[in-house]
């Protein structure tokens, strides 16, 4: 009996991942369109063979970011279990396709209003300047209002896509071997799409170098890709091996200085 693997039934979910993923992925393009158009003063891309240039390159660490931020959509997309053929289960897909796309693109949006001031996309250090941020909230939504707009529009856009593209199949048959056989093939594609390819290494924001001089390489990356990689980056330990006491009694560094004696 053949498998018949690639049934319009067994590529349902497939196929609609795919597509969700490919609407995120026009998203995140536009974004750097934007992000480039509106900091070329500092980014200084010219001439149409550097634009082309940043924007293919750029699908490269977009689709790693992607993969990440759905992990969860994309796990319970392809689950080879016959629950997800019911409504429930489709309002959980769009629950955690929304949430986590719709915050990290609000991190994109914080990005366009910041990048000016820090000349870098935002990363993991966020945390550490919400201290600050806070008493700047309301000077912040004055000055860029209508990010906030779009921010608005894009929840709203992403609550109407999502009840377009997330369904259940019009086939509710449910084939366990041939899914779960798909389900595999997906989650290869997903370990490599956020592996950003097959090198020893995961891409990092490094890599943006690859592409272009460094000074340029925010217009590579995409801020979601940065957070997340500086989230998980080891830290260095730090080490104290004395006191401050102790040290500066074995090598003070810092000497008074006294006025010169003429004699």
């Amino acid at each position: 009996m053949s498998l018949n693997l690639f049934s319009d039934n067994n590529l349902f979910h497939i196929r609609m991942a795919g597509i969700c993923l490919g609407f995120l992925l026009a998203i995140y393009m536009l974004f750097r369109i934007g992000f480039i158009l509106l900091f070329n003063d500092i980014l200084d891309v010219t001439g149409i063979v550097e634009w082309i240039t940043i924007l293919l390159a750029g699908i490269r660490f977009d689709l790693s970011a992607l993969i990440y931020v759905n992990a969860p959509f994309l796990f319970f997309a392809l689950l080879p279990i016959a629950y997800r053929n019911r409504i429930i289960y489709v309002y959980l897909l769009r629950v955690v396709f929304v949430i986590p796309n719709v915050l990290f693109i609000l991190l994109s949006i914080v990005d366009m209003g910041y990048y000016r001031h820090t000349q870098k996309r935002t990363s993991a250090e966020l945390f550490g300047m919400l201290h600050d941020l806070w008493p700047q909230l309301s000077s912040y939504l004055t000055g860029y209002w209508y990010l906030l707009i779009v921010f608005i529009l894009i929840i709203w856009a992403f609550i109407i896509i999502s009840n377009k593209l997330i369904n259940k199949p019009s086939d509710p048959r449910h084939r366990p071997v041939q899914q779960l056989i798909l389900f595999a093939m997906g989650a290869g594609l997903m370990i490599l799409l956020a592996r950003g390819g097959t090198q020893l290494k995961p891409i990092s924001p490094i890599n943006a170098a690859d592409y272009v001089p460094m000074r340029k390489s925010a217009a590579v990356l995409n801020t979601p890709f940065v957070f997340l990689n500086s989230l998980f980056k080891k830290q260095l330990n730090d080490v104290h091996y004395m006191s401050d006491a102790t040290s500066e009694h074995i090598a003070y560094v810092i000497k008074p200085s006294h006025p010169s004696t003429e004699h």
